[in-house]
């Protein structure tokens, strides 16, 4: 929600900036209204993956450093003995 203070302060620092009428009409009102936007409207699922620790389970980049399987296959092209490189 946009404020009239907000929009106040907005046109005395920038005093050319040109607020839409449309915008103005609806200044001070909350974003998401039941009527005009619903919220699961802009909310979306991400399909990750849980990281797993089985593969390399053992060895000191996952057991210590705590890298994930494919954090290991990823960064160390599959070989745990190589966390060593890391700067």
């Amino acid at each position: 929600m946009m404020s009239n203070e907000t929009i106040d302060q907005i046109k005395k620092l920038l005093p050319s900036f040109v607020i839409p009428a449309n915008f103005e009409s609806h200044i001070g009102e909350p974003f998401f209204e039941e009527n005009n936007y619903k919220e699961e409207n802009y909310m979306y699922e991400i399909d990750i993956e849980p990281s797993t620790y089985e593969r390399y389970n053992g060895s000191y980049a996952q057991d210590e450093m705590g890298y994930s399987d494919d954090d290991i296959d990823t960064i160390f092209d599959g070989d745990p003995l190589a966390y060593w490189n890391i700067d």
